[in-house]
């Protein structure tokens, strides 16, 4: 949420390869998370990586 506007804004992006896609278990923002004084929202993202 912007403090000047109070307008959610689009979150970071979060990149990766065609082989990672199949690994991703949940990706979603944590707004509660937000510092203060930022329009930057978290991203928990989970993978199931095979070490």
């Amino acid at each position: 949420e912007s403090t000047s506007t109070g307008n959610w804004t689009r979150p970071d992006n979060i990149f990766g390869t065609e082989q990672l896609l199949d690994t991703v278990i949940t990706c979603t923002t944590a707004p509660e998370l937000r510092g203060p004084k930022t329009d930057h929202v978290p991203i928990h993202l989970v993978l199931e990586l095979v070490i």
